[in-house]
């Protein structure tokens, strides 16, 4: 895909743009709506089905020239993990990451697949790493709350280990 033209046309990405490639990246375009229709008897799915829909709406036009530069470093060049990334004219080196380390993925994350986020755990030098794999799509555990106890519990196991030095 090249959004250069696309970016270079619009000056800013329009949000309604933004929305619907994030409807998109489900297999059927339609499918969301589907499967709200099929499963409406299902309280917990429809509050779910809506607290996404509502956050995919709610994303805010981009900048074309960062939408430009984000899409060509980190997906189509991998800047990133070819350790080519600048930002504010430093280069960005992955094994600089010397601190404690949390890397998660989801099993159906369709925008950030587990063989992407796993390489950046093997580049960076920390001693401390811990690398997950939960359930569930991209945002799913940030809406449900999960991530928030799951974030919680491995800092307040390395927040404990930092007092105990201090005291």
């Amino acid at each position: 895909m090249d959004f250069n033209r696309f970016s270079d046309a619009y000056g800013t990405i329009p949000h309604e743009f933004l929305y619907l490639m994030f409807r998109m990246l489900s297999p059927v375009y339609g499918s969301p709506m589907i499967n709200l229709v099929t499963r409406a008897y299902d309280e917990k799915y429809v509050e779910k089905w809506r607290q996404m829909d509502k956050w995919t709406k709610d994303t805010a036009s981009f900048a074309g020239a960062t939408f430009k530069q984000m899409f060509n470093d980190f997906f189509k060049e991998n800047k990133l993990l070819k350790g080519e990334l600048m930002i504010g004219g430093k280069q960005v080196d992955l094994s600089n990451i010397k601190c404690p380390l949390y890397v998660f993925t989801c099993s159906r994350d369709t925008l950030v697949l587990e063989k992407q986020s796993l390489p950046i755990v093997e580049l960076a030098s920390s001693k401390d790493k811990t690398y997950e794999v939960f359930e569930g799509g991209h945002v799913s555990l940030a809406l449900t709350g999960v991530f928030a106890e799951i974030a919680d519990q491995w800092l307040n196991t390395r927040s404990k280990e930092i007092q105990n030095t201090f005291v």
